[in-house]
């Protein structure tokens, strides 16, 4: 990931589970998050939050 990062493929270093759900909270009515390690999975449906 810190490749991806370094060449500015991704920007998301900083980012935080909390945080990513707070913002998808924020744009859909439904969400789902799974942590495995490092890595969520989401879901997110329902434009609207």
């Amino acid at each position: 990931m810190n490749f991806y990062n370094r060449k500015e493929i991704f920007s998301n270093a900083e980012d935080t589970y909390d945080t990513l759900k707070l913002e998808l909270e924020r744009r859909f009515d439904d969400v789902k998050l799974q942590r495995h390690s490092a890595v969520v999975i989401f879901e997110a449906k329902k434009p609207g939050g």
